[in-house]
C-alpha cells in the first residue's frame, strides 16, 4: 500500500522543495539561501558615523537593501537593487569591500 501512494507523494514533496530553492532571490525576494546584515557604527565624543545594509543571496543572484550612510550632519542613501538573474554570479566589488570592513 505504501509503495502505491507513498513513493509518488515523496517525489512530489521533493519536487516542491526543489522548486522553492530554485525560485529564491532575486525571483522571489523573501526566499533566500543566505542573509547578511551589516550595521557599522563608529563614534568619538562629538562625531559619529554609521552604515546599514542587508544582503540576501539566492541561487540566481543577490539583492541588497537600501544602503544608509550617516556621518555627522551628512547622510547618503543608495537605493535597493538586485543583480541580474543568471545561474552563477560574481559578487560586486563594492559589496566585497563592505563585507571586508565588517
Amino acid at each position: 500500500m505504501f509503495e502505491r501512494f507513498g513513493t509518488p507523494l515523496l517525489f512530489f514533496i521533493a519536487w516542491l522543495l526543489l522548486l522553492l530553492v530554485t525560485l529564491s532571490v532575486p525571483i522571489i525576494k523573501s526566499l533566500n539561501v543566505f542573509h547578511i546584515n551589516a550595521d557599522v557604527s563608529v563614534g568619538v565624543s562629538f562625531v559619529s558615523a554609521s552604515a546599514k545594509v542587508a544582503i540576501n543571496y539566492g541561487i540566481f543572484g543577490y539583492c541588497t537593501s537600501a544602503l544608509n550612510i550617516q556621518a555627522g550632519p551628512f547622510s547618503q542613501n543608495t537605493p535597493a537593487e538586485c543583480s541580474p538573474k543568471k545561474l552563477g554570479y560574481t559578487i560586486d566589488p563594492t559589496v566585497q569591500k563592505l563585507l571586508a570592513a565588517v
